[in-house]
């Protein structure tokens, strides 16, 4: 990878997030620990590094890499994960912060999801 790129995009379900889930660090992307998109629910610095609880186990953050092959199934499956069980809103419908956007459509978010996450 030439350049490291982060969003400000969920890289599972495509939501936008109040910060960057990742942080560059001496030219690499490393966890923020405490994102959790208020979507599809993944918890970035945990879930996408294997720890969650969907993620098999041969699949650990001692292998991943911004946009590896590692990282990008991880997010697959979680996406697939998410898909399977409704693809519904994860926070709290009652809370201020990250509230569900009217209207939303995940189809249309998933639009969103940046390459090669797709």
């Amino acid at each position: 990878m030439n350049e490291l790129k982060v969003e400000k995009i969920c890289y599972a379900c495509g939501a936008i997030l109040l910060q960057e889930p990742y942080s560059i660090i001496e030219d690499k992307a490393c966890f923020s620990y405490d994102v959790i998109c208020p979507c599809c629910g993944i918890h970035y610095g945990y879930d996408d590094g294997g720890a969650g609880f969907i993620i098999s186990d041969e699949l650990t953050y001692s292998d991943w890499k911004f946009a590896d092959k590692t990282h990008v199934k991880i997010m697959k499956i979680w996406r697939k994960h998410w898909i399977d069980h409704g693809m519904e809103w994860k926070h709290d419908p009652y809370s201020e912060f990250d509230p569900k956007p009217e209207n939303w459509n995940p189809v249309e978010q998933m639009k969103n999801i940046p390459d090669p996450f797709k």
